[in-house]
C-alpha cells in the first residue's frame, strides 16, 4: 500500500515528508492544515495513521474524532 496524502500544520514537516517521498519515488498529496479544521474537500481514506507522538499534542482528541467522522473508516495507532 502507497501513502496518498500526509497531513501537517508545519510547512517544514511537509517539506521534509516531500523530499523523503521522493527519494524512494512516492508523490503524496500532502496538506497544510490544523487537524481541527481539516478542509472540507479533504475526501476520505481507507486507513488514517496518527503517530503515538502526535497524540501528545493534540488537546482534544474528542473534538478531533466528532469534527471529521466520515474521514475515519479505519484509524491506526502507531
Amino acid at each position: 500500500m502507497q501513502p496518498s496524502a500526509g497531513i501537517d500544520q508545519s510547512g517544514a514537516f511537509l517539506g521534509q515528508a516531500r523530499l523523503l517521498a521522493a527519494a524512494v519515488g512516492l508523490k503524496p498529496r500532502l496538506i497544510k492544515a490544523d487537524i481541527y479544521g481539516l478542509p472540507k474537500d479533504i475526501g476520505t481514506f481507507d486507513l488514517v495513521l496518527i503517530a503515538i507522538g502526535v497524540l501528545h499534542w493534540m488537546s482534544d482528541l474528542h473534538r478531533f474524532f466528532r469534527s471529521s467522522p466520515s474521514f475515519f473508516l479505519r484509524v491506526a495507532i502507531w
